[in-house]
């Protein structure tokens, strides 16, 4: 018998067909969605308000 999947988010298991995306296994599109909110929130990936408090004031970085 097959080990079920379960969701990389939710850690549910996954009925019918799984969604694969940051080359994970989440069971729905809002679970893969919030997933991706949290890794490139804190990696610098183009964050417009994490750009912005790296930089500081006036969008200086701080040495």
């Amino acid at each position: 018998m097959a080990t079920a999947l379960k969701c990389a988010h939710c850690h549910e298991e996954i009925e019918g067909k799984p969604v694969r995306k940051l080359g994970k296994v989440f069971c729905c599109e809002a679970c893969a969605f919030e997933a991706s909110k949290q890794t490139s929130s804190f990696c610098g990936t183009g964050d417009p308000i994490a750009r912005a408090t790296q930089a500081g004031p006036m969008g200086l970085k701080q040495s």
